[in-house]
């Protein structure tokens, strides 16, 4: 079978209007609109499982099972507020995007820095990377 004998006249699925009535059904159920309280809930509850966790490490004995429990805590924790940034970074949380650059600043780097101690509040990876 050569391809000249293929029908090029082959109904081809129209991606374009599938996409647009997905759109339609995602948008008329709400699920693009911006959910401020989930992450005032969000955020309250990250920053209160980092400062618990970090508490921990100060409170519990210092031995290899509480260690690792703090550990796990705190990296879960960190990896939370990482993804606050993330949301932040990405314009999903608030409509304005110097609220959202507000909130993700503290979290994330905003700049390149060559050794300066201070540029973040919490982890080390650039704002801008989300851009």
């Amino acid at each position: 079978m050569s391809l000249s004998s293929l029908d090029k006249t082959a109904a081809q699925p129209d991606y374009r209007a599938a996409y647009v009535e997905l759109r339609r059904t995602v948008i008329a159920a709400g699920l693009l609109k911006r959910q401020y309280g989930y992450y005032l809930a969000h955020i309250s509850s990250c920053f209160a499982l980092l400062m618990v966790s970090v508490a921990l490490s100060f409170l519990l004995p210092a031995t290899f099972g509480w260690s690792a429990i703090e550990s796990v805590a705190l990296g879960f924790a960190l990896v939370q507020v990482g993804l606050i940034g993330h949301d932040a970074g990405h314009l999903e949380i608030f409509r304005e995007t110097k609220k959202n650059w507000l909130l993700g600043q503290p979290l994330l780097r905003k700049r390149q820095s060559r050794g300066k101690v201070g540029d973040t509040l919490l982890l080390n990876t650039r704002l801008s990377w989300f851009f």
